[in-house]
């Protein structure tokens, strides 16, 4: 995994969590968090702009995204394909 998806990832939910702590990969979004569902829309967006991302369509299957390293993964791997999603 790339370092620095990483970093950018866990700049961006450190100031979505608004935590007084440094975020990990193990950290659940929503259990150790408190990440919202606004706050979670919020980080897709903001991690779809970070990354150069497209939106999935709406038909795909939703990805079960609980952790800080599910995020990391997903953007490793959308960034190694030739066509992003998230």
């Amino acid at each position: 995994m790339n370092d620095s998806i990483s970093t950018r990832v866990r700049a961006i939910v450190g100031r979505l969590a608004k935590v007084d702590r440094e975020i990990g990969s193990d950290d659940r979004l929503i259990e150790d968090l408190g990440l919202s569902s606004m706050a979670l829309v919020e980080l897709s967006v903001a991690l779809e702009s970070e990354f150069d991302l497209q939106p999935v369509d709406g038909d795909v299957a939703p990805v079960d995204l609980v952790t800080v390293a599910d995020l990391e993964k997903l953007i490793a791997a959308a960034q190694s394909s030739t066509a992003p999603t998230m």
